[in-house]
Parts: C-alpha cells; sequence; structure tokens
C-alpha cells in the first residue's frame, strides 16, 4: 500500500470530522465524518469556502481556522466554536486546527478537526436541571422539618 493511500485510508475512516482548506480558506479535503456531522456532501463543498459553508461570511471571528490558523499560522488545541449544518441549525462543536507547510515550507492551508458536542451539552444541561430540581426538593422538605423539630424544642 502507498503512503497516500494509507493516509487517505486514515483520513476517510478518522471518527472526527475533517476539512482541508487551502491559503484562501477554501475547502480541498471534507471527509465522511465532517459530512455526517454539517450534513454537507464532499463533492458539494469541495472548492467552497470554509467560512461561507460551516459559519456564514460575516462570523470570522468565531472560526478557529481563519482567525488563528489562516490569518496567524498557529495552531488551536480544543476550541469551542458553533458552526451550521446545511439544514440551517446550529451546532456546537469541539475543534482542533493547525497550519500545514509544503515540502519548501511554504504555507500552505490549514486543517481543521471537529466532533459535534452537541449530544454532551444536551446531558450537561439535563444534569444542571436535575441538580437544582433536587436541591429545591431538598430546601422544600427540610422546611417543614425544621418547624417541626422548633416545635419540639419548645
Amino acid at each position: 500500500m502507498k503512503k497516500h493511500e494509507i493516509y487517505d485510508s486514515i483520513i476517510e475512516n478518522l471518527p472526527i470530522g475533517f476539512s482541508m482548506v487551502d491559503r484562501e480558506g477554501n475547502i480541498t479535503e471534507f471527509n465522511r465524518a465532517a459530512e455526517q456531522i454539517t450534513g454537507h456532501l464532499r463533492n458539494d463543498v469541495l472548492g467552497s469556502s470554509h467560512l461561507d459553508i460551516l459559519h456564514g461570511p460575516q462570523d470570522i471571528g468565531s472560526c478557529p481556522l481563519f482567525k488563528r490558523v489562516l490569518k496567524k499560522k498557529k495552531r488551536t488545541v480544543s476550541a469551542e466554536t458553533t458552526i451550521r449544518t446545511k439544514k440551517g441549525d446550529f451546532l456546537t462543536v469541539e475543534v482542533t486546527s493547525f497550519p500545514i507547510y509544503d515540502e519548501e515550507g511554504e504555507f500552505g492551508g490549514g486543517v481543521e478537526l471537529f466532533r459535534d458536542l452537541s449530544e454532551q451539552k444536551q446531558k450537561d444541561r439535563e444534569r444542571k436541571n436535575f441538580l437544582s430540581m433536587f436541591i429545591h426538593d431538598m430546601k422544600n422538605a427540610v422546611i417543614p422539618v425544621q418547624g417541626f423539630l422548633k416545635r419540639m424544642k419548645a
């Protein structure tokens, strides 16, 4: 198996979204997990602006890939941001992005790895709501007991 075939197989089978862009931020690679997360098909997004497809052209500040990699040529480790799906829904994702360079050391663009945090965020909200309800119920149960104890003490 040739090296590029191995890389292609790894990228395609990653359990997280993989998007690669050129210097201008146009998508040059988009794996199967990225398709599943965003609802965009690879062939539909290749050559399109990463910013337009996933964030909206006016939202450059929320995109770690543009903000850190394309502008400053620095990596981003585990940033949380929001992307827009093909249906127009917004998802919270965890992103790691980094610049890529060719054999001569010339900046070639960037890579973004991302995973959907929506389910985790929903579980966190449910856990907080449950805890809040539990504390409320505990306070309500303690108040009558306090009154009863005061009467017994008197």
